[in-house]
């Protein structure tokens, strides 16, 4: 019940705030490690998430809590998660997946996955 009311309020949050992309791609690697782009492939700009990445080190956060407090923070009109097949249902996934609800898109083999997480054998 805790998690359902915080997911809730997670995307109140979310949906309340004046996205900061139109489109943001997550591209997750196969030990959690992750990095954020916009459309063009550029990376998000650092100010936005310098000050929540010193707090997630200084709680002890893993990798999903700080993609999780990154998104809400760039609070994207669309986001493209680019995962591995085997982290599809991830706990953190499947929380980013609840709280973004229709902006989120999941790709499991486009370019960006082949270069960057090392997916070559996957079909496009």
């Amino acid at each position: 019940k805790e998690y359902k009311e915080f997911i809730r309020l997670l995307r109140y949050f979310v949906d309340a705030q004046e996205p900061r992309f139109e489109e943001v791609h997550a591209i997750v690697a196969e030990g959690g490690s992750f990095s954020l782009s916009d459309h063009d492939g550029k990376p998000v700009a650092r100010e936005y998430l310098e000050d929540l990445v010193t707090e997630i080190r200084q709680t002890d956060g893993d990798c999903e809590d700080l993609l999780i407090s990154s998104l809400i923070t760039l609070a994207p009109r669309a986001l493209v998660l680019h995962i591995p097949p085997d982290r599809d249902n991830t706990m953190g996934i499947e929380t980013i997946k609840k709280i973004f609800g229709d902006r989120v898109s999941v790709c499991h083999g486009c370019e960006r996955c082949r270069a960057q997480i090392g997916l070559k054998d996957l079909p496009t």
